[in-house]
């Protein structure tokens, strides 16, 4: 299944199992988004520590990420892809 569609699932369970505000669901869709375009990723059988690894990095060093950016980015994404990979 395409990571981009897990995605938008994972927007829908957000949103309707945790009631998130619609500011806090457009973080996810705009951190995904920038993880996809950093990573270029269109599967989730793709998505390694590597690849997560150098998102991070890239994160910190060209947009200079703060430490907080950092810790709810790998949240955000450890969530992500925990309920990607046993199927939303």
């Amino acid at each position: 299944m395409s990571i981009i569609i897990l995605h938008q699932r994972f927007c829908e369970y957000k949103t309707t199992f945790e009631n998130l505000s619609p500011k806090t669901i457009k973080w996810h869709e705009m951190l995904f988004k920038s993880f996809v375009k950093f990573s270029s990723v269109s599967s989730i059988a793709e998505v390694n520590k590597k690849i997560v690894e150098n998102w991070i990095i890239w994160g910190k060093t060209s947009r200079d990420w703060s430490p907080k950016t950092i810790r709810s980015s790998l949240v955000s994404l450890n969530v992500y892809l925990f309920l990607a990979w046993t199927r939303i």
